[in-house]
C-alpha cells in the first residue's frame, strides 16, 4: 500500500502499529520516542516490559532482600540501623 505521502506501508507495519497503540499504556507511550517505524516502536515496547536483570547488586547483603527467592526481578532494600546515632 502506498500512502498519500508516497511511503510504502506493509501489512506487518500496520499490524505493529495497531498492536502498539492498542496495548501500550499512556505511560509507556509517553516514555517511548515516536518513530515512523511501528515495528521498531513495538520492539521497544516489548523491551521495556521485560524484567530487569542484574548480574550483581551493590550493597550490604543484609539490606537486600528478594521478595521471592526464585524471582530475582523483585527486591526490597531494608534500612540498616544508623551507625552514627542521632
Amino acid at each position: 500500500h502506498v500512502g498519500s505521502d508516497g511511503q510504502v506501508s506493509s501489512l506487518a507495519e500496520k499490524m505493529a502499529g495497531q498492536v502498539f497503540y492498542g496495548s501500550a499504556t499512556d505511560y509507556e507511550k509517553s516514555i517511548l520516542v515516536p518513530r515512523d517505524n511501528a515495528m521498531k516502536l513495538l520492539h521497544e515496547l516489548e523491551l521495556i516490559r521485560l524484567p530487569l536483570c542484574f548480574k550483581q547488586l551493590v550493597g550490604s547483603a543484609d539490606a537486600i532482600r528478594y521478595s521471592q527467592p526464585e524471582d530475582k526481578s523483585v527486591i526490597s532494600i531494608l534500612p540498616l540501623p544508623s551507625q552514627w546515632g542521632s
